[in-house]
């Protein structure tokens, strides 16, 4: 079997402040601040480190193992600024209540996870969505 984490997309709101983007803060000459662009990739990029962590903690449930399910499940986090779990739930179920179990289970378990880049921070009541693949091979 073969569980792993793939893909996912960042909710919330676009901000920051632009920290280690260059001078004046912008990402090109004569640049107010970090473009869209720039404050999209820093998400996906967190979003993708975060979909790691979830997925080496997740456990693929026996149950669900015997009846060879599959699926995707989608959780939005609420994440702190300084890294701290503040709240998660399943917002796209995968189908099969034992894997959405399964990785909600997972989500809860990380209490911390690495603070989001200045570049990508986003209020504490915006959310993040983290995929959780779940297949059996």
């Amino acid at each position: 079997m073969d569980l792993g984490a793939a893909g996912g997309r960042a909710g919330g709101r676009a901000g920051g402040t632009g920290e280690g983007v260059g001078p004046g803060g912008g990402t090109g000459a004569g640049s107010g601040g970090p473009s869209d662009a720039d404050r999209r990739r820093a998400r996906r990029a967190y979003v993708r480190s975060l979909e790691g962590l979830l997925g080496g903690r997740v456990r693929y449930p026996r149950a669900a193992a015997r009846e060879r399910l599959e699926g995707r499940a989608e959780l939005c986090l609420r994440i702190g600024d300084d890294g701290r779990v503040l709240g998660s739930r399943v917002c796209s179920s995968s189908g099969h209540d034992l894997l959405d179990d399964a990785a909600l289970t997972a989500a809860q378990a990380l209490e911390r996870v690495p603070a989001p880049p200045a570049l990508a921070a986003w209020a504490p009541s915006d959310e993040v969505h983290a995929g959780i693949q779940f297949r059996v091979q």
